[in-house]
């Protein structure tokens, strides 16, 4: 992470972060079957939210979550490695936990990436439960904001 963000915050930083999108970007037309592509899209999408959204996120940029949001569901579009879609429940809940109740324009590709990760639910997904919870977490933060009318609710209620 530390040199990752050593370049985002160089003189380069766009073209970083551009990268790193192009990787997720492409992600969804890949070769699945190669097992080695899996830590590279799941990295790029650690690298892609930790620096948007994530707790050491890389201001300098000026990167917000509706840029980087489309090629996180890329990443989860088609047929992929179960890290790389644990990796995007990851950093979406994240980002709902931190940044929930200022997202606006958003919250339609946040809900299209959470319903993309539910084809993931399968009993010989690795960390199953695990995956579960961190679902059901965004699930009921989402609820939590709309009661409490901090979440776009003309998005959120239709879903």
């Amino acid at each position: 992470w530390q040199i990752t963000r050593n370049l985002l915050v160089s003189h380069s930083g766009h073209m970083g972060m551009q990268g790193l999108c192009s990787i997720l970007n492409e992600c969804s037309h890949a070769d699945h079957t190669d097992k080695m592509d899996g830590p590279l899209y799941r990295g790029a999408v650690y690298f892609v939210s930790m620096a948007t959204w994530g707790k050491q996120r890389v201001k300098v940029v000026h990167i917000t979550p509706a840029t980087v949001l489309p090629s996180l569901h890329q990443a989860v579009a088609g047929p992929v490695h179960s890290t790389v879609a644990f990796e995007v429940a990851l950093s979406i809940r994240r980002l709902i936990k931190k940044f929930g109740g200022e997202l606006q324009i958003e919250w339609e590709i946040v809900l299209n990436i959470l319903r993309k990760l539910k084809n993931f639910l399968h009993k010989d997904t690795p960390l199953f439960s695990v995956f579960i919870e961190i679902l059901n977490d965004c699930i009921s933060r989402i609820q939590d904001l709309l009661s409490r009318s901090r979440c776009v609710s003309h998005v959120c209620e239709s879903e």
